[in-house]
């Protein structure tokens, strides 16, 4: 119906045009001008009435498409999304999936019968740990007798909790210690790839990846570089070399012997002994001489 007074009202308008021209008269010129505007917004509420009833049919034809069991997953996806907001607001202990077991254990003896038995439920359908069930399991049978307040938890319950907790402890840890490492993915990463990103890490995170080296791979180009940037020139092969040298100093002491330089001693006494013997030959010769003279 929309359709059709748009196209009367164009139709009227372009003969009001035409006869304002022909017989000079603004009155149809003007008429042509409003029917123009008329007809415009006609058409835009249509288009807008026509968007309005195509996207109804679209959302009834997949409803029916689905069926039942389409009605039932969303009504399940709402349930599920508005499951953990309902219950924190009744739940006895705040912040129950955010906390560790050596914190929900202490907490447990403080619930009465019916709070236990709404933890139970929640750590069944969560994550299931064996030590807070048991716990449960222990506390809920001591209510029930009427035994008062409840016991601690024993040594064994005690040291799985204490397990449980360093495991966490330990996952918590590696997951914080990948995410403050400078560098991402460090243990898959080669040589040449590590040198070039260790220019641009400051003192303290090059004292890091160096520790992080020398417990794992200890890679020695790593290292050197480290020491480089660092500043560190000292390096301990070059102190292992000064001992050598000062042994091939202290080498040329060993050849001097005491032995050597007492022998020419020996040569001349040798030499100044030779002219006394040669003294008393002479003696003996002239002696001779002279006895032969006065015989």
């Amino acid at each position: 119906m929309l359709l059709l007074l748009t196209i009367g009202l164009v139709l009227v308008g372009a003969v009001s045009l035409v006869i304002g021209f022909v017989s000079q008269n603004t009155l149809p010129i003007y008429i042509s001008i409003a029917c123009s505007v008329a007809a415009g917004l006609v058409l835009l509420v249509f288009s807008r009435m026509n968007r309005r009833q195509v996207t109804v049919p679209a959302g009834a034809a997949a409803a029916d498409a689905g069926g039942p069991a389409t009605s039932e997953y969303v009504l399940e996806e709402a349930s599920a999304a508005a499951r953990p907001a309902a219950a924190d607001d009744g739940f006895p202990i705040e912040d129950y999936d955010q906390l560790l077991v050596s914190e929900i254990v202490p907490l447990l003896p403080e619930l009465d019968l019916e709070e236990l038995d709404e933890v139970r439920a929640r750590e069944e359908g969560g994550k299931a740990r064996a030590s807070i069930l048991r716990r449960i399991d222990g506390l809920a049978a001591e209510l029930e007798d009427g035994g008062g307040a409840a016991a601690p938890a024993d040594e064994d319950e005690e040291e799985e909790v204490e397990a449980e907790e360093d495991y966490e402890d330990a996952d918590g840890e590696d997951g914080e210690d990948d995410e403050f490492f400078p560098i991402a993915d460090y243990d898959e990463l080669r040589v040449n790839q590590v040198l070039p990103l260790l220019p641009e890490l400051d003192d303290d995170e090059l004292a890091v990846v160096a520790d992080r080296e020398r417990s794992g791979a200890n890679r020695n180009s790593i290292l050197a570089r480290v020491d480089e940037l660092l500043g560190v020139t000292v390096t301990p092969t070059r102190k292992a070399a000064a001992p050598k040298k000062a042994a091939k100093k202290a080498a040329p002491a060993k050849r001097a012997a005491p032995a050597k330089k007492a022998a020419p001693a020996k040569k001349t006494a040798a030499k100044k002994a030779a002219p006394a013997k040669k003294a008393t030959t002479k003696k003996a010769a002239a002696k001779k001489a002279g006895a032969a003279k006065r015989r």
